[in-house]
């Protein structure tokens, strides 16, 4: 029996993103036959528990052992290098030269860059705007550096409206939106994380009607007015597909 490793940087009591579901329903679709087990992580590499997590895998995984993101598949290769055999939402592929990269979702500044472009888009849309709130999960550090990254950069900052800071979790999400004062001249852009993809309802609940934006169709769908950014979740279930023939 064939097993897939997959390294995602989550605990193991967090419910799967709709990337690893993606990823599974994809490898699925190609190879019904084979297993696909998908190995939760600590959020940092620096833990001591990926290598452990990594070892286990081996001898398990046959031909194929999936690092999620740039820092995972750093150490899986580090620590198995003709295993690794994919590396999504990496920004530079070509540093995998000892496996086979199928598929990488972000070029360099990905995730950055297409924030900036749907804060753009949403003030050219609503151009009465004069603040715009930045909701992102509040628990992962670099989601606040993509924060001040997005409202330092030089076309945010010519759009003149006023950024609100908004961190949530999985427990106040929608109470941290629904708090959020006077919003008739507010916007919402919601940055990218597993967490508000699986939450965009619930944010849409709590937001209302008013002009917001959030990376990918899962918040059109819920009713947001805008979305930017490239279907993630694709991407995944495509790995996946491709997965299932090597």
């Amino acid at each position: 029996m064939a097993w897939i490793g997959y390294l995602s940087p989550r605990s193991n009591s967090d419910p799967k993103s709709p990337y690893e579901s993606a990823f599974i329903d994809g490898v699925n679709s190609a190879a019904p036959a084979r297993d696909v087990e998908v190995l939760y992580t600590g959020d940092s590499v620096a833990g001591g528990t990926l290598t452990a997590d990594i070892n286990a895998l081996v001898g398990r995984t046959g031909r194929c052992l999936v690092g999620s993101s740039t820092p995972l598949a750093d150490e899986a290769q580090a620590l198995h290098g003709g295993l690794i055999a994919v590396a999504l939402g990496v920004t530079d592929p070509t540093r995998y030269s000892g496996g086979t990269v199928v598929f990488s979702p972000n070029g360099a500044g990905g995730k950055a860059n297409a924030s900036r472009n749907g804060t753009i888009a949403l003030k050219h849309a609503y151009p009465g705007l004069a603040r715009i709130a930045i909701a992102y999960n509040g628990s992962i550090a670099a989601k606040h550096d993509e924060f001040i990254d997005l409202t330092t950069d030089p076309a945010a900052l010519a759009l003149g409206v006023t950024f609100v800071d908004v961190p949530f979790t999985a427990g106040n999400l929608s109470t941290v939106i629904s708090g959020l004062s006077s919003p008739a001249d507010m916007g919402l852009v919601v940055l990218s994380d597993p967490l508000a993809v699986r939450n965009a309802g619930a944010i849409r609940t709590a937001w209302g009607s008013g002009p917001s934006t959030g990376p990918g169709p899962e918040f059109t769908a819920a009713g947001f007015a805008m979305s930017y950014g490239p279907d993630r979740t694709n991407f995944y279930r495509q790995a996946g597909r491709k997965v299932a023939t090597l």
